[in-house]
């Protein structure tokens, strides 16, 4: 009879929920970046016609893109953050159901893996540093 009674107790709290106006975000609370995945997660900045460029994990002229695309406030109205740059916004690719983003630390690195011979040929296999994907 227990397990009824808190159904019961879970939905009418359910239903008091939903009729009153529960605000988005808490403006007293400070925003926080998490940062998943092997040392990061790729972040891409899109210009007004739709270019994309990675700016986050970035090797080569990080600080200049960091400082530039990257910076951004806190709008505690909407949840979100807003870049300076406002040509710019932040973009989290969503390729491979959202993973493509924090499976690979840099995709523009590669490295060559060199297997031992199998069947009397050597297989040098090259892919980006990371989780490799099966097949």
């Amino acid at each position: 009879m227990t397990l009824l009674e808190d159904l019961i107790r879970a939905i009418e709290l359910w239903l008091r929920i939903a009729k009153e106006q529960v605000p988005l975000v808490d403006p007293t609370l400070d925003p926080v970046l998490l940062v998943p995945g092997i040392a990061g997660s790729i972040l891409e900045a899109v210009d007004e016609e739709g270019n994309k460029e990675r700016v986050w994990v970035r090797i080569l002229a990080a600080e200049h893109e960091f400082r530039e695309k990257l910076w951004s406030k806190f709008d505690a109205s909407t949840g979100k953050t807003v870049s300076v740059n406002e040509k710019t916004r932040i973009t989290v690719p969503e390729d491979r159901y959202g993973l493509y983003a924090i499976d690979t630390l840099d995709p523009d690195l590669a490295t060559v893996v060199v297997h031992p011979e199998k069947e009397g040929r050597q297989h040098v296999e090259v892919r980006a540093v990371g989780v490799s994907h099966g097949g």
